[in-house]
């Protein structure tokens, strides 16, 4: 359906120059799916070399090693990503949500794949890798498994992490 402009209520032009709307109101479930998944099978380092290497020479040592250019955002998560790459993947994220990365993503797309290497830190390494409290960690794990659109591997590592979360806490 096209829009005349000339025509068009002071409500429909606000709607559509509304640049106050956050970003993901703009994508349905559906075309988050599909950028998850692109997201997923993206290699790491096209979106990770614009992120500031962290202190210590174990994280610009993970980005050094020749192996890294062949890595995918999946294959960290879901297989075996080191801390200091999983620690690099929550940063980038959390950039992009906030407008710091090269190229920004959805805040559902950078929130997910946050709390994906969370998760995946918490599962594969036994580490918290974020400085949110538990019960805030919880909520944000609690919340993107939620997302019907996330893929089944992703929805499986976030229960993973929130269980080892819980774990974590009843054994302190």
């Amino acid at each position: 359906m096209s829009i005349n402009l000339i025509d068009a209520e002071p409500g429909q032009l606000a709607q559509i120059l509304d640049v106050g709307s956050k970003p993901s109101q703009m994508w349905t479930d559906s075309e988050l799916g599909l950028m998850l998944n692109h997201q997923l099978d993206a290699p790491l380092f096209m979106d990770l070399s614009g992120v500031p290497r962290m202190e210590g020479a174990s994280s610009a040592g993970a980005c050094d090693d020749p192996s890294f250019r062949t890595l995918r955002f999946a294959d960290v998560f879901f297989d075996q990503g080191s801390v200091e790459v999983l620690r690099l993947i929550k940063d980038y994220a959390k950039g992009s949500m906030i407008g710091k990365a090269d190229e920004a993503l959805p805040e559902s797309i950078g929130l997910m794949l946050y709390y994906l290497a969370i998760a995946a830190a918490l599962v594969q390494h036994g580490v918290k890798i974020t400085q949110l409290s538990d019960k805030e960690l919880a909520e944000g794990l609690t919340w993107a498994s939620d997302q019907s659109w996330a893929s089944k591997p992703a929805h499986a590592l976030l229960e993973n992490g929130r269980r080892s979360l819980d774990r974590e806490a009843r054994a302190r």
